[in-house]
């Protein structure tokens, strides 16, 4: 089996958790908590892994960000069914107070297509998540 990378439109933005969303109203993400990310769209199936740019702004202590998948689907958290994902032992990104940061992350979606952006930091963090393309199977 060989995975090809699929990055043949514009990036689309995901989330910038300044703005409300179609699932959320306007807030930042948690310090020592996450935020649970549905990619959906019209991408074909299956998506093995999709290739994000992850950005923290709005920083006001040093932190990091990991971005892991979500071992529940979307449906699960509508339905309140969903179990709390663990926290991942990884960083996707860095940062220091008062910085914004992005950096390129590529990660699978897990079994719903669910990923979840955890701040490791000690202070709220703003998150923005573009789309750059996504790996599948051909």
């Amino acid at each position: 089996m060989s995975y090809q990378l699929e990055a043949g439109r514009e990036p689309f933005r995901l989330i910038d958790t300044r703005e409300d969303a179609w699932y959320r109203e306007a807030a930042p993400v948690p310090a020592r908590d996450y935020l649970a990310l549905p990619l959906m769209g019209d991408e074909p199936e299956p998506v093995t892994a999709w290739v994000l740019n992850a950005t923290v702004t709005n920083t006001r202590g040093a932190g990091h960000l990991s971005v892991a998948p979500d071992p529940n689907t979307w449906t699960d958290y509508r339905k309140g069914l969903q179990v709390r994902p663990e926290r991942p032992g990884s960083s996707s990104l860095n940062w220091t107070a008062g910085a914004t940061v992005p950096n390129l992350v590529q990660t699978s979606g897990g079994k719903g297509d669910v990923i979840d952006l955890w701040n490791q930091g000690w202070e709220p963090v703003d998150v923005i998540v573009d789309c750059l393309g996504y790996y599948d199977t051909k």
